[in-house]
């Protein structure tokens, strides 16, 4: 069985080239509430920022963090979810970074590698970032070897920011996933910013996929026929299935008036609804290699087809979005 390896991230005011925003949390300092980021785009998004009452800091208000008001425990994220389909991922590589003032620790003994959480579905967790009261790295040594798993992390840092500190952490091995999720202990705590970017690589089984850009929760959750057909990956790319033509069928019904693609690995076909060839990128044909393109049905409307295009390259970073179309 041929593998296919794919990546996913998440990023919130970080990117891997990009490690300098931070936010002001002193409430005596005359800049309190306000955010620096080098560079603010869809694909980067801002950082977050924790507070409690109805007060928020000035960054919420000019748009430039996300606002979680009274924070939870945790703040979970899914990046890919195969659960559903039953396809499962060999994870091999996560990387991740993350500045803020709310006291950072990474546990070597985890440092990103998934672990197994048996519930009433049984799934595969991500932690990467762990929060508590004390700054400090645990363990001894700037990179930690595990003969168990034969795996490998390492922690560094890039730079320190004017708020807060930040952490580095790569782990390199292998271990087997159905999803991978980042979970943000946020401790309860308050007048807190986190700012992170987190990346998860794997192998899996080749598949058909499903490429269209997904909220998890409202677009993907509450349909059935859509986690039968295929799994979700944040990227809108990565969402493999068992049959293409099921994945046509799901995608039909479900969202007859948005822009999709599905790819056929068998026949390496590319199924475009409401597109044309014009709206496809050149790093996804570079990426998929279709010996074909075919149009289900041409776009009546060209804003709906550069939306999902503009969101397919904001979600895999491809900045600015594709010009000169129709």
């Amino acid at each position: 069985m041929p593998f296919y390896e794919g990546f996913v991230y998440f990023a919130r005011g970080l990117y891997w080239w990009l490690y300098e925003t931070y936010c002001q949390t002193d409430t005596t300092a005359s800049d309190y509430g306000k955010c620096y980021q080098r560079v603010i785009s869809e694909a980067i998004g801002v950082p977050l920022f924790t507070y409690t009452g109805t007060t928020a800091p000035s960054c919420v208000n000019d748009n430039t963090c996300i606002g979680i008001q009274n924070p939870p425990w945790d703040y979970p994220v899914t990046l890919k979810d195969n659960t559903s389909i039953g396809k499962q991922l060999i994870l091999y590589k996560t990387w991740m970074i993350l500045n803020s003032n709310g006291g950072l620790v990474v546990d070597k003994t985890k440092c990103g590698r998934a672990t197994v959480k048996t519930n009433a579905m049984e799934e595969n967790l991500w932690f990467p970032f762990m929060f508590k009261t004390a700054n400090y790295v645990s363990g001894s040594g700037p990179n930690a070897y595990n003969p168990l798993d034969n795996s490998i992390c390492g922690l560094n840092v890039f730079y320190t920011p004017p708020v807060g500190s930040q952490i580095v952490a790569e782990w390199n091995g292998a271990t087997l996933a159905m999803k991978i999720i980042v979970d943000i202990n946020m401790r309860n705590q308050p007048n807190i910013y986190y700012a992170l970017y987190a990346a998860a690589y794997y192998a899996q089984e080749s598949s058909p996929y499903a490429i269209i850009p997904l909220d998890y929760n409202n677009d993907y959750v509450p349909y059935r026929e859509l986690r039968n057909a295929f799994g979700y990956s944040y990227n809108g790319v990565d969402q493999p299935g068992w049959n293409a033509q099921d994945m046509i069928s799901a995608l039909k019904d479900i969202f007859p008036d948005r822009s999709w693609a599905v790819f056929d690995d068998n026949n390496q076909i590319l199924y475009l609804y409401n597109l044309t060839p014009d709206y496809v990128p050149d790093w996804l044909i570079e990426k998929l290699s279709p010996t074909a393109m075919k149009v289900l049905q041409p776009p009546a409307d060209a804003t709906v087809a550069k939306a999902w295009l503009d969101l397919l390259n904001e979600r895999n970073a491809q900045i600015p979005p594709q010009a000169e179309l129709p």
